[in-house]
């Protein structure tokens, strides 16, 4: 679900950060690990979250055009069903994605209750917040049905 997201740009390109990575068992294969990011990216993401999730979200930090973009019904409804999730067990960067100067940064959200989120935040020269979209990760799986009866 995106809560809001200003005027698309170009399909942004999944980067691997630089970081030391743990050894593989198969030589030359090194696995993609996101960077750590400042604890200050890392906060303000974790903020963004913990203020829609109690539908109280500070509109002075995100860009004019994406304040624009955020609309009291909806972020009613995503509020809701992120309080539904329960307290959060994790919140950690997955992955970094760059296209030219600019920069997305991930956190994977997991809670008390299915599902997983990714929350997706890009943030303008100024600081502000100019992309923030939420999506599952993964649903859980489907409960499995009584045979049918012959």
């Amino acid at each position: 679900m995106i809560v809001a997201q200003a005027a698309p740009s170009p399909a942004p390109t999944p980067v691997p950060a630089a970081s030391a990575a743990p050894a593989t068992a198969e030589p030359g294969v090194t696995p993609i690990v996101a960077s750590t990011p400042s604890a200050a990216i890392a906060a303000r993401a974790r903020l963004v979250f913990e203020q829609i999730r109690a539908n109280a979200i500070d509109h002075s930090l995100f860009t004019s055009a994406m304040d624009a973009k955020l609309d009291a019904r909806g972020l009613d409804a995503v509020s809701a069903e992120f309080r539904a999730l329960g307290a959060i067990a994790s919140f950690n960067q997955s992955r970094r994605i760059s296209h030219g100067t600019a920069s997305v940064y991930v956190f994977r959200i997991v809670c008390e209750h299915p599902p997983v989120l990714e929350e997706a935040i890009g943030f303008a020269a100024d600081g502000k917040i100019d992309y923030l979209a939420f999506s599952p990760v993964g649903r859980p799986p489907a409960q499995p049905t009584a045979a049918p009866q012959r």
